[in-house]
C-alpha cells in the first residue's frame, strides 16, 4: 500500500519544493561538476547542503534521465519515496522487538498513511532519507542494547554508527541519534557497574555493551570525518551553524530565516514562524514550546498523541528497559533541539517533527491493546448486564483484543488516508504556468528575475545552471517573476527586493497573469515586462 500510495502522490503533484530544485542541480553537478568547481568534492565543499540525498537523485536519474526538468524532479521525489517505502522495514523490525508482531503491523500501518509523512517523502527533500537512517540506526541501537553476545553487540553497534554516520550525510540532526544510542549504552554499562559492585558477582552484559558503544562511535567517525574534513567545519547548513553559534552565545549572521519587513510573517499550514510584530511581548521560549507542540499536533494527524500516551502508560513499568529507555533518550534529546532551533532561529516545521511521530507511533499499538482490553472488560460490569442481552454480552466478553486493535488501526487509517490526495504545492500552480508560458514567449536574450525559482525552472532556463541577472546599459527588457499581493515578504529570497523595484507601476507591463483574466489586485503569479532600472542585482541564496 506505501508503494502505491507514494506514486498516486508523485503522479497528483502539481511541482515540486523549492528546496527539489536546490538538489536537483546540485546532483547535476556531482554527476558533471561546473568547470568553475572542478570536481566532485568541491561541489560538495561549497555547498549549504550535506551531499547524501543528491546523491541518491543522481543515481535515480541515471535509470529516469536527468536531460530535462520533469525527468529532474521525478528523480527528486521518486529517491525520497523510495527511503518513505524502505522506512516500514525498520520501522517494523524495531517495533517488533519492543513489542510483537501485531503491534509492529499497526504502526508501521498508522504512520504509512500518516499525510505529513507521506508528503514529505513525496516531495523531493532529504528528509525521507534521513528518516531512513535514523529508525534504522535505533533499530540497530535497540539489537545491540540487547546482545550478551561480546561481537554480536559490538557488530550491531558498527552498523548503528555507520548508519547515523550516513544519516549525518543527509542532514547533520542524525548526530542526535548516535548521541542518544551513546548515552542509552553508557547508561546500561554504568548500572550494571554498579549492581556487580553491590552484588560482588561478575556481570558479563557490561563489556558486550561497552564494545558496542565504541563501535558505535567508529562507524560514525569512520563517515562524518572525511566529510567534515573536506567542508573545513562541522556542518555547511545555515540553520545548523546558526544553531552552534546561538548555543555558544554567539551572534547568529543574517541568514534567510531572518523575516522582518513591513508585513507580518506567513503562518503557513506547514511551519510556524516567529515574527516580532506579532509576537510582540511573548516570552519566545514559551512561543517555541508552544509552536513545537502545534506542529507536532498537526504531524500526528492529532489523534495519535493520545494513543501514544495512553500506550505510555500502559507500558510504564517496562520502561526502565533499556530498549525503551532509548527511544525515551531520543526523543527527549530531539525535542530539546527542535525547542532550542525555534527560540534561537524563531522557526519551527511540521516536517521536523516526523521522528517523533514515527517514536509516538511504536507506542500506539499499546494504546490500542489498552483500551480494547477496557472494552472487554466493560462488557463483564454489572451494567452491560442490565442493558445487553446474555448472548451479545457472551461474545464481547470473548473478543480477542487484537480484532479490536486492527479495528481502531483501521479507523485511523480511514480517516487519514483522504488528506493524501490533494496534490503537492497545489497553490503553486501559477508559478509552473508562468514558466511553461515564458518557455515559447521570452526570447534568450532576455534576462529572467524569478526570486521563487520555479518559473525560470520550468522555462528550462535553469535546469543546472542558478543565473545571477546583472544590469547593463542598453540591456534588453528583463522578464520578472512575481506575486504582486503576497502576504509575505519572503526577506529569504535573495533577489525579491530587486524583483519588487523592478515591478513599479511606472516601469513595468503584465504580459502573463494567475488566474487568467484576474484584476491586478487578486493576481497571484504574474510575469512582468520591465526596463532595465540600474539597480544592482542582489545574488541569489
Amino acid at each position: 500500500m506505501s508503494i502505491a500510495l507514494h506514486a498516486f502522490v508523485i503522479g497528483n503533484t502539481t511541482l515540486p519544493s523549492r528546496d527539489c530544485i536546490v538538489f536537483c542541480r546540485y546532483a547535476l553537478d556531482l554527476g558533471d561538476p561546473p568547470p568553475a568547481a572542478g570536481s566532485a568534492l568541491s561541489v560538495i565543499k561549497g555547498s549549504e547542503h550535506p551531499p547524501g540525498y543528491p546523491l541518491a537523485i543522481l543515481a535515480v536519474s541515471q535509470i529516469i534521465g536527468n536531460k530535462t526538468v520533469p525527468q529532474m524532479a521525478l528523480s527528486a521525489q521518486v529517491a525520497s519515496a523510495l527511503a518513505g517505502v524502505l522506512l516500514t522495514i525498520p520501522l517494523y523490525y524495531l517495533t517488533r522487538r519492543l513489542f510483537d508482531r501485531n503491534s509492529a503491523f499497526s504502526a508501521t500501518a498508522v504512520s504509512g498513511v500518516l499525510p505529513g509523512f507521506v508528503e514529505v517523502t513525496s516531495d523531493g527533500i532529504s528528509d525521507g532519507l534521513f528518516w531512513l537512517t535514523a529508525v534504522t540506526a535505533l533499530w540497530f541501537g535497540v539489537l545491540a542494547i540487547e546482545r550478551s553476545n561480546r561481537r554480536s553487540a559490538t557488530a550491531f553497534g558498527l552498523l548503528a554508527g555507520l548508519m547515523c554516520g550516513l544519516g549525518y550525510l543527509v542532514r547533520p540532526e542524525s548526530a542526535v541519534v548516535a548521541l542518544s544510542i551513546g548515552l542509552t549504552l553508557l547508561g546500561v554499562v554504568i548500572t550494571l557497574a554498579r549492581r556487580r559492585r553491590r552484588t560482588k558477582i561478575p556481570n558479563d552484559g557490561i563489556r558486550p555493551r561497552f564494545s558496542a558503544g565504541l563501535a558505535l562511535i567508529l562507524g560514525w567517525v569512520l563517515v562524518t570525518v572525511p566529510y567534515m574534513v573536506l567542508i573545513g567545519n562541522i556542518t555547511n547548513k545555515p540553520s545548523g551553524m546558526g544553531w552552534l553559534k546561538k548555543l555558544l552565545g554567539k551572534e547568529i549572521d543574517p541568514t534567510y530565516f531572518d523575516r522582518q519587513g513591513a508585513r507580518p510573517a506567513p503562518q503557513v499550514p506547514l511551519a510556524i514562524w516567529w515574527d516580532d510584530a506579532v509576537n510582540a511581548g511573548e516570552s519566545r521560549s514559551v512561543w517555541a514550546l508552544k509552536s513545537l507542540w502545534a506542529e507536532y499536533w498537526k504531524a500526528s494527524f492529532y489523534v495519535l498523541p493520545a494513543f501514544g500516551v495512553i500506550g505510555l502508560f500502559a507500558v510504564r513499568r517496562r520502561l526502565s528497559d533499556p530498549r525503551f529507555t532509548l527511544l525515551i533518550v531520543f526523543s527527549a534529546i530531539q525535542i530539546f533541539l527542535l525547542w532550542t532551533l525555534a527560540v534561537f532561529i524563531g522557526y519551527v516545521s511540521q516536517r521536523h517533527t516526523i521522528l517523533l511521530v514515527l517514536v509516538t507511533c511504536i507506542f500506539t499499538p499499546a494504546g490500542f491493546f489498552a483500551l480494547a482490553r477496557f472494552a472487554i472488560n466493560l462488557w463483564r460490569t454489572p451494567t452491560a448486564s442490565r442493558w445487553f442481552g446474555p448472548g451479545l454480552i457472551r461474545v464481547m466478553q470473548n473478543s480477542n483484543p487484537v480484532l479490536l486493535v486492527a479495528i481502531w488501526t483501521a479507523i485511523v487509517m480511514i480517516v487519514a488516508l483522504p488528506r493524501n490526495f490533494h496534490s503537492l504545492h497545489e497553490e503553486r500552480k501559477g508559478h509552473k504556468l508562468a514558466g511553461l508560458w515564458m518557455k515559447d514567449h521570452v526570447p534568450k536574450e532576455n534576462q529572467i528575475v524569478d526570486p521563487f525559482g520555479w518559473a525560470e525552472w520550468y522555462s528550462t532556463r535553469t535546469l543546472k545552471a542558478i543565473p545571477n541577472p546583472v544590469y547593463t546599459p542598453g540591456m534588453a527588457d528583463f522578464y520578472v517573476v512575481f506575486t504582486p499581493n503576497a502576504n509575505s515578504p519572503h526577506s529569504r529570497l535573495g533577489t525579491y527586493r530587486w524583483a519588487e523595484v523592478l515591478t513599479v507601476p511606472a516601469n513595468r507591463e503584465i504580459v502573463f497573469r494567475f488566474p487568467e483574466g484576474a484584476p491586478e489586485n487578486e493576481i497571484d503569479v504574474a510575469v512582468f515586462k520591465c526596463r532595465p532600472l540600474p539597480v544592482p542585482p542582489l545574488k541569489k541564496k
